[in-house]
């Protein structure tokens, strides 16, 4: 018996459609509704089979469904979050998101008294749109979780059993930690990553070999989204940025002053350290 008669999503893009695709492969509904503002991306999602109806009217699209998944930017995640509250008086019905950051998110769902799931599945590329997505995504990857004291426990036990059967691994943290956690494990990534390839000089990028690209890959992704996040999680992004500012200064001195000892220390324990991630 499926988990849910019908899902409705919000934004099928790279993780709304590797979604679908997984809810599909896992028949977990009977139907997936997709939301759009573009009717040319509505017609090749239908034609794709990535969505089995698609509808540029909000209210169409979320009717008689008993899920309904935002897959957005943060702003737009709480734009819609109110939208949804206005039109749609369906109790019973189970909002979740799938966004970056959570704190913002979960405060607005429990001031408009939704019922609703906050999650967060780190899985995804730096390549957008739902023509990249693909039905395992998620297989054997990590799904953070972030109840409020206001999520309803039968909501909160469904969502994880929903995660759990797109083969994820279900982590339950609150949104002040899942946030503070990303700043560091991912946010700070990405800055790195974009300051690094920007501080290249342009006469310089034909001799990036693979450490550069490996290194900046994640530079490729979409400054809207990332501009977000980073801007919805400031008072996290700005301490770790301050952290990280702290041991380029440490490196910046040891080179300085020609204290190779010192060196081989703090890149020896950052090597070490690196290793506990395995490859």
């Amino acid at each position: 018996m499926p988990l849910f008669n019908q899902i409705s999503i919000i934004g099928v893009g790279l993780i709304g459609g590797s979604l679908a695709k997984s809810i599909k492969r896992k028949k977990l509904c009977n139907k997936i509704v997709g939301f759009f503002r573009n009717k040319t991306k509505l017609n090749k999602a239908v034609k794709d089979r990535i969505v089995d109806e698609a509808s540029l009217d909000l209210r169409k699209s979320i009717k008689n469904s008993d899920l309904i998944i935002l897959a957005l930017p943060i702003s737009q995640i709480i734009n819609f979050l109110s939208q949804i509250k206005k039109i749609s008086k369906d109790k019973k019905v189970i909002i979740m998101d799938a966004g970056s950051t959570k704190l913002k998110i979960t405060q607005a769902a429990d001031k408009l008294k939704l019922d609703f799931v906050g999650t967060h599945p780190l899985a995804g590329s730096e390549k957008k749109g739902a023509g990249f997505s693909y039905a395992n995504l998620f297989d054997n990857s990590k799904v953070i979780i972030t109840p409020t004291n206001k999520t309803k426990k039968g909501s909160l036990n469904k969502i994880k059993l929903f995660w759990k059967k797109l083969n994820a691994d279900v982590i339950v943290l609150s949104a002040a930690e899942h946030d503070k956690i990303l700043s560091y494990t991912s946010h700070l990534a990405h800055i790195a990553s974009f300051c690094l390839i920007d501080t290249v000089p342009d006469k310089f990028l034909n001799f990036g070999a693979s450490g550069l690209k490996d290194t900046t890959r994640i530079a490729l992704s979409d400054a809207e989204i990332w501009s977000d996040i980073f801007l919805s999680n400031k008072k996290e992004v700005l301490k770790s940025l301050s952290a990280f500012e702290q041991k380029i200064k440490r490196i910046k001195k040891t080179i300085t002053k020609n204290q190779k000892k010192q060196l081989i220390k703090i890149l020896d324990t950052a090597k070490n350290k690196r290793r506990i991630m395995g490859q």
